[in-house]
């Protein structure tokens, strides 16, 4: 009887423990999105582009750029081209091990129109930080009238 509540008790404990690791991550999660969202509409393209991997790859409708200095200078064009007022809906975010997903859908306003799309982005731990290691993102199709 001893052997079956201690068996019950570590299997709670594991589950709470599991849950716990889980809630953390969701909230690392969401302050990446979330400080990721407010540095690029505050103009700030270094402190985006600071937040991927030195090799990190992004993936945007235009073509994909590649490692950091590329990064910052796609992010640099965005801003000084007009791109303001993200807005970003979290759909799914999963992880295993030293890997995850965020991915959802999104809203971006540009000079002339506002641009709704979808989203990927891959992180990866790297010595004991989530950094991006991919992101793309899709705009849906223009509807004409």
């Amino acid at each position: 009887m001893r052997l079956i509540l201690a068996v019950l008790l570590s299997t709670a404990l594991v589950g709470q423990t599991s849950q716990k690791h889980s809630d953390d991550f969701n909230t690392q999660m969401a302050e990446i999105r979330d400080t990721w969202v407010r540095e690029f509409n505050a103009g700030h393209a270094e402190a985006v582009a600071k937040m991927y991997s030195q090799d990190a790859l992004l993936m945007r409708w235009d073509g994909s750029v590649h490692g950091y200095d590329s990064i910052l200078a796609e992010f640099q064009r965005s801003i000084s081209g007009g791109a303001h007022d993200y807005v970003v809906h979290s759909l799914r975010t999963e992880r295993s091990g030293d890997l995850a997903y965020d991915t959802g859908a999104y809203n971006v306003t540009l000079r002339t129109r506002v641009v709704e799309g979808n989203y990927l982005v891959v992180a990866k731990r790297i010595n004991g930080q989530w950094k991006i290691v991919a992101h793309s993102s899709v705009a849906n199709p223009q509807t004409r009238p």
